[in-house]
């Protein structure tokens, strides 16, 4: 996918509600495309499962990461 791809589907994720799962794996994603994916998969209530494995996550990815996972409240 790469990053534009990425920053494309980010844009539209907060028209999609009812996502529950999102696998991103080894789609050559890095900081900017997963700091996009991040920032917009944190106004989706329903997602309970994502996958971001085998992509390049440097220091402010893993920064925007954290965030999110803070925010979360596991159940």
């Amino acid at each position: 996918m790469g990053d534009a791809m990425a920053m494309v589907l980010a844009k539209s994720l907060p028209d999609l509600p009812f996502v529950h799962s999102i696998n991103l794996t080894d789609n050559n994603l890095t900081g900017p495309g997963l700091q996009a994916m991040i920032h917009n998969i944190a106004q989706l209530p329903s997602l309970t499962k994502i996958d971001l494995s085998q992509n390049i996550v440097n220091r402010d990815t893993a920064i925007a990461l954290a965030s999110y996972v803070s925010m979360v409240s596991i159940v």
